[in-house]
């Protein structure tokens, strides 16, 4: 009988493990029947835990902890809805107070207000009655003196009257006293004319030169005269020819016992040679700028140099423009070019 040996002869050579045996189908039953059971008193034991209410489960403290602080939150919010409802209603209350203080001054101040239009209706009515009073006083003091008014009428006429005959009579006295005046003026003055009937002026003097635009001077000595005769009232009223014309003179200068009184007459008519002129005027531009003025420049024209050249200038009229100006507001004498005068007129393109 041959034995089998477990010994290798030969080359080396490995052991082989002995394969498994495989699970019969009853033992894997039991094992997910295990596995099932084990998972069912896991999941008991879980929602036994939940549905625990046992106080002194961690879980269930847990739980009703987590409950207690939403009542809490919830508690403090109502609260603090309250705290503002009450700050909100006594806000309301304080404005209530106040509007009803406000109210209780109103109605003090129109307690104030009545009383006091009371007392000054009653003044009223006490200064009507004393107005009332003053005014049946007044009546009777307009009644009197409405009488005496009457009365002073009456005798004003009776004065009236009075006075008419003594201003007749004083009428007829003073025409007495004036018709003997009169007759004593022409007394005088016959007199007077007898004295001055040999009155006449001596040479008539043209002065050489011109005393402003259209006028000369002359003047003449007063003729001897008689005895108390006002030789200066003489000379104011004698006349004397002069281009025609019988003319006063315009004054009277006693010159002194030995030159006697002489008359000056200042000639405005008939002077030909006294009425300068004026030639084309010469535009001379703004004054300067912004000033509002043009320099306006013109030539005078039949000036006699023995002339005042300044008179004649500053008096000889000039029309340009629809201008008119009785003579130039400033002169200059620039010598054999001759005198010109200046004007500084508005125009509003010098602005």
């Amino acid at each position: 009988m041959c034995t089998i040996s477990n010994t290798c002869i030969g080359p080396p050579c490995r052991s082989r493990s002995p394969e498994p045996a495989p699970l019969s189908e009853t033992k894997t039953r039991l094992i997910f029947a295990l596995l099932a059971l084990f998972i069912g008193l896991l999941l008991g034991s879980a929602i036994m835990y939940t549905l625990s209410t046992d106080d002194l489960d961690p879980i269930v403290r847990e739980h009703i902890r987590a409950k207690w602080e939403v009542e809490i939150n919830q508690h403090n919010d109502r609260r603090q809805r309250m705290t503002e409802e009450r700050s909100q209603w006594e806000s309301e209350i304080k404005q209530h107070n106040d509007i009803r203080l406000e109210w209780e001054v109103e109605v003090n101040k129109h307690n104030d207000l009545h009383r006091r239009m009371s007392g000054e209706r009653s003044q009223w009515e006490f200064e009507i009655k004393q107005h009332n009073d003053i005014r049946l006083k007044w009546e009777v003091e307009v009644n009197k003196h409405n009488d005496l008014r009457q009365c002073m009428a009456d005798e004003r006429s009776q004065l009236d009257s009075e006075r008419q005959a003594w201003e007749e009579m004083r009428l007829g006295e003073r025409k007495e006293a004036l018709e003997e005046h009169r007759r004593a003026r022409e007394k005088e003055e016959e007199e007077e004319e007898r004295r001055r009937a040999g009155i006449y002026w001596l040479e008539l003097v043209r002065a050489p030169h011109c005393t402003k635009y259209g006028t000369r001077e002359y003047r003449a000595k007063l003729g001897p005269v008689g005895w108390g005769v006002d030789q200066l009232k003489a000379c104011r009223e004698t006349e004397i020819e002069i281009h025609g014309r019988m003319i006063k003179p315009n004054r009277c200068d006693d010159m002194g016992m030995f030159n006697g009184v002489w008359g000056v007459w200042m000639v405005d008519f008939d002077e030909g040679a006294c009425r300068t002129f004026w030639g084309d005027y010469k535009d001379k531009g703004c004054t300067a700028p912004g000033s509002g003025l043009r320099h306006i420049e013109a030539n005078l024209k039949n000036h006699d140099a023995a002339d005042e050249w300044t008179a004649m200038c500053t008096t000889t009229p000039y029309d340009f423009n629809g201008l008119h100006f009785d003579g130039a507001i400033s002169c200059a004498n620039w010598g054999k070019y001759g005198i010109f005068g200046f004007w500084d007129i508005e125009d509003k393109n010098c602005v």
